[in-house]
């Protein structure tokens, strides 16, 4: 257990990770984020919110997750993304597992809206999927297409592991360090980042796993993992969260 990584959070890594950066709480909205500023760049690299289970909550609530939550895209695409006028964003994971869909399902979301004419930067969306649908990993076919559209940026949406299962379906992380698909369940791919593709990579990710070995403190069952009884919500309420979000940052201000 002791070689396993049971989280994608930030927030929940140890604190010899998190030496490298300032850690400071700022409300947004009346939204709660933690936010990981680099002591070397002095750029905040992540950004995690607290949002509970939005669709617990009235209309209203949910409008201050998205203003908030729209606030940090843009944040992180001007400080990580300055000069960028091609965007692909990338949806991750396994439609066939809702607990994986996240990724697709944002993308599915935003297809319709995606206008090259109604936003600042042209927009290209993909859906990766995963090697054993298609043979191909998640980062040689968003490589492929970042090369093919000459992207300047990619903002990249996966289902995250978390260790708490308090953090199930209620957080939203930003990060720019890119993201290591399938590293919260051990099943390690390719980084999708800056450092193997040469451009500012922004993932947004929920946690929507938790490993039941770390839970419970069981070798036995470290390669078990629970999801919440109402995952098909989470994804749905989720995804149109995130995907409007990112329509809110991206859109063209006139």
């Amino acid at each position: 257990m002791k070689n396993m990584r049971y989280t994608d959070l930030a927030c929940e890594e140890n604190a010899e990770k998190q030496k490298s950066y300032e850690i400071y709480t700022k409300e947004l909205y009346g939204i709660t984020t933690i936010n990981f500023v680099s002591r070397e760049s002095l750029i905040t690299e992540n950004i995690t919110l607290y949002t509970g289970k939005c669709w617990k909550y009235n209309k209203e609530y949910v409008s201050s997750v998205i203003n908030a939550l729209s606030l940090c895209i843009s944040s992180m695409v001007f400080h990580h993304g300055k000069g960028s006028h091609r965007i692909l964003i990338a949806g991750l994971g396994n439609r066939s597992i809702r607990s994986d869909s996240l990724g697709p399902s944002v993308v599915d979301m935003l297809y319709p809206a995606v206008d090259k004419d109604k936003f600042e930067n042209e927009i290209r969306l993909i859906c990766a999927g995963v090697e054993g649908q298609s043979g191909f990993s998640s980062f040689e076919l968003v490589k492929e297409a970042s090369e093919m559209m000459d992207a300047s940026m990619i903002i990249a949406i996966d289902s995250l592991c978390a260790m708490g299962a308090d953090r199930l379906a209620s957080t939203i992380q930003l990060s720019a360090t890119g993201i290591l698909p399938g590293s919260g369940i051990g099943n390690h791919k390719k980084e999708i980042s800056k450092n193997t593709l040469g451009i500012p990579v922004i993932s947004i990710g929920v946690p929507t796993v938790s490993n039941l070995g770390a839970l419970t403190k069981s070798e036995e069952l470290c390669g078990l993992y629970i999801s919440p009884n109402d995952i098909d919500f989470t994804i749905e309420s989720m995804s149109e969260i995130i995907s409007a979000s990112i329509l809110n940052s991206l859109y063209k201000k006139t």
